[in-house]
């Protein structure tokens, strides 16, 4: 992300780089990939609570997952206001 923002300070206000756009691109295709998991992964124990009885809200692996999504979120949040 360093050398995306080292060229942005080139450019003229308002415009991005290919590159810049490039590493948006695949930074939320990356964050849609981990989303989409957390989703699957919560409905699959939305389903198994029904079936299986009281268990815990988020299975061990959306445990592990959502702080990547809090700080990918956080991340784009960011980048995205820098680059206004």
């Amino acid at each position: 992300m360093y050398e995306v923002m080292v060229v942005a300070e080139s450019l003229e206000a308002g415009y991005r780089s290919a590159l810049q756009e490039s590493a948006l691109v695949v930074s939320l295709q990356m964050f849609n990939l981990i989303l989409e998991k957390c989703v699957s992964l919560l409905k699959e124990n939305m389903a198994c609570e029904d079936n299986c009885g009281l268990q815990l809200v988020a299975s061990e692996d959306l445990q592990v997952l959502l702080p990547a999504v809090k700080v990918s979120l956080q991340l784009h949040s960011i980048t995205f206001y820098l680059m206004m």
